[in-house]
């Protein structure tokens, strides 16, 4: 990745949404199975270009972004690595990220459903067992044919 950090750079400075968004997940799934040196790297030149698209204003960019800075956070082991470029950001998006490093830290956010609802999910009255109602799947009689 370090050959095409230059290339990588320039794409998140790209006017299509597409491209930019493409481009951090790419980088994301980089740093998350990078080796530790690799993805230092690329900190100096990829990091405060994620750090700068995390204040764009379509959504789609922000999250890709913060997934980015995360990631480069848990590669370094610290997310003190990421202060320095953050100090651009406001203070819902410095949240937002304060958010995702805890989460992925810890592994995501709890379920939110009832056990009840996902151990037994709610079946039809004609699907029981006992039902005296008739099915209405449809039967093919033919044979041989």
């Amino acid at each position: 990745m370090a050959d095409i950090q230059d290339d990588l750079v320039s794409a998140l400075e790209h006017k299509n949404p597409k491209v930019k968004v493409e481009t951090l997940k790419l980088i994301e799934g980089f740093v998350g199975s990078a080796s530790k040196p690799n993805a230092a790297k690329v900190h100096s030149s990829v990091l405060p270009a994620a750090a700068k698209s995390a204040g764009e204003a379509a959504p789609d960019i922000r999250e890709a972004a913060l997934a980015v800075l995360v990631a480069f956070g848990l590669k370094a082991g610290s997310v003190s690595v990421l202060n320095k470029v953050t100090d651009k950001l406001d203070d819902s998006r410095k949240k937002k990220l304060e958010d995702m490093v805890q989460q992925a830290i810890t592994g995501g956010p709890p379920s939110r459903a009832p056990a009840s609802a996902v151990a037994s999910p709610r079946r039809s009255p004609a699907s029981s067992p006992g039902s005296s109602r008739p099915s209405s799947a449809r039967v093919c009689h033919c044979q041989g044919l």
